[in-house]
């Protein structure tokens, strides 16, 4: 081969003289070009036994024990969200928000009921929800966005956690945003990959909704998301 070098990664140089202080700021220069997910690979990988520990110690009080379906379909459902985390530029590289994965991860968990429940002909609006959307438009880069029944009643401390979040495209909808039907064309165009069809007047849909003659309501987004969520994870 005789082309020239390909040099990937940076270095710097710290002359042998320098106090203890200079090599501090040099390991955390390196700490924060590491991804945070990649971390995680120092601890070591876990033990079968260590894995039952920690799933009997975290599994939620709505799946029994003895109800090894419903627990692989929560593993399933975790390890979905854990994989967007692992592979989001804004989590890995977060240098700015000290609590942007716990937001995020409380979020995934107050899901993960909703998700297995049985009863798939509940109204989604009924009551105050919220749920995570996985923006694969980038399938090496998925991007987090926000959808949820009732903005106005959201409690103010999740509020607040959810707008100090400095994501890209992420933020709380209006209940006017829920009922413009393109943003729920746009949620979901993300949400399932599809391509949003631009029509006659410039403006963006999902074709197949109206191919199909369906009205696209706040809870039949929900319901269409829902379903999505099953299908990918199982």
């Amino acid at each position: 081969y005789g082309g020239a070098p390909q040099y990937i990664n940076k270095g710097f140089f710290i002359p042998t003289e320098v106090e203890t202080s200079a090599i501090d700021g040099a390991f955390d220069q390196v700490a924060s070009r590491i991804p945070v997910s990649q971390t995680f690979e120092l601890d070591g990988d876990l033990s079968d036994e260590d894995c039952r520990r920690l799933m009997d110690r975290y599994r939620p009080e709505f799946i029994p024990e003895d109800d090894m379906l419903l627990t692989a379909f929560w593993i399933r459902y975790l390890y979905r969200r854990v994989s967007v985390l692992d592979a989001n530029e804004s989590f890995n590289y977060n240098e700015s928000h000290d609590s942007l994965g716990s937001s995020l991860m409380e979020t995934m968990l107050s899901e993960v009921k909703r998700f297995l429940d049985r009863d798939h002909n509940k109204s989604w609006i009924q009551s105050s929800y919220r749920q995570l959307i996985y923006d694969f438009t980038d399938p090496d880069s998925p991007e987090f966005r926000l959808i949820c029944t009732s903005p106005e009643s959201l409690e103010s401390d999740v509020r607040a956690r959810y707008e100090q979040l400095d994501l890209p495209g992420f933020f709380i909808p209006s209940s006017q945003d829920l009922h413009d039907r393109s943003v729920l064309d746009r949620y979901l165009s993300q949400a399932l990959r599809i391509p949003l069809t631009v029509g006659p007047d410039g403006s963006k849909s999902l074709s197949c909704i109206d191919e199909n003659g369906f009205i696209l309501t706040l809870d039949f987004t929900l319901k269409l998301l829902n379903m999505h969520e099953r299908v990918s994870c199982h």
